[in-house]
């Protein structure tokens, strides 16, 4: 069964409805998104948000489907690997230097590119014999000069996040580590920036924002000494604003493949 609805471009506006789930047309989605963008307070858009947000279930389990596969693949290859202690480490610690590459469709328009430096630590404590309970700090900063309406102009992205859930960690007496993790993201975001990158209503007027995701992480280490590790590490985060949900195009989260430190300290 198919729906065409007439929006104010007018768009069209497509679903296709199957085993009582919402498949958005990908390219409908933008024409819509992009006329949110041009008429923020439009009812249309408001009307809409309720067939994005079950678009948006349907695409993120399907994407956290193949994450969480990836993830039970790795502990089994490492599972194989060395030979591991009966307890792990109480606490651990780490620092990380990053490539943040940020969801958001529209963000290199302003700011040449979505890929940017990033960087940040963490704090674990073990509350099983391989489950911990983590904390993650990350920061992400752009500035770029345009030009708008013929003036330059300096434009600044100041993002931070934090993110708190759990992590499982399999520490070896010998050999590589392996960990993954997930839980809830909470992003801030300030600087001359917002208000040119993101729809302009209430929430960026004063260019500040904020929102709250989730995210997905997983990684190995290598031994550097007995209690410090080399660490690789990939972070997916997903966070929508004005309530649109996580759809990719429209997410301040992104993707984070990070190089660091960790140390159990006991």
């Amino acid at each position: 069964m198919r729906i065409a609805v007439i929006m104010v471009s007018p768009v069209k506006w497509s679903i296709s409805v199957k085993n009582g789930s919402a498949l958005i047309d990908k390219a409908n989605t933008e024409k819509v998104y992009q006329n949110h963008k041009n008429f923020p307070n439009s009812a249309c858009w408001e009307s809409r948000k309720p067939a994005f947000t079950e678009g948006i279930i349907v695409k993120h389990f399907r994407y956290m489907a193949a994450v969480l596969f990836v993830l039970f693949a790795t502990d089994l290859a490492f599972g194989q690997m060395g030979s591991y202690s009966s307890s792990n480490p109480r606490t651990s610690i780490g620092v990380q230097a990053s490539s943040f590459r940020i969801s958001y469709d529209g963000f290199d328009q302003t700011f040449d590119s979505r890929w940017g430096f990033s960087y940040g630590g963490h704090a674990s404590w073990r509350i099983s014999s391989t489950y911990n309970i983590v904390a993650k700090y990350r920061q992400f900063n752009k500035s770029n000069t345009a030009t708008t309406n013929g003036i330059e102009q300096q434009f600044d992205w100041n993002e931070r996040w934090i993110n708190a859930g759990v992590r499982y960690i399999r520490v070896p007496d010998r050999g590589a580590m392996n960990f993954f993790g997930f839980g809830l993201s909470f992003f801030n975001i300030d600087g001359s920036g917002v208000s040119q990158v993101l729809p302009q209503n209430n929430d960026t007027a004063d260019n500040k924002i904020t929102s709250t995701g989730f995210f997905l992480d997983f990684g190995f280490g290598y031994p550097l000494a007995s209690k410090l590790f080399f660490t690789i590490e990939i972070e997916l985060t997903s966070a929508g604003i004005d309530g649109s949900g996580s759809l990719e195009s429209s997410s301040i989260g992104g993707i984070l493949i990070s190089a660091g430190l960790h140390l159990f300290p006991f």
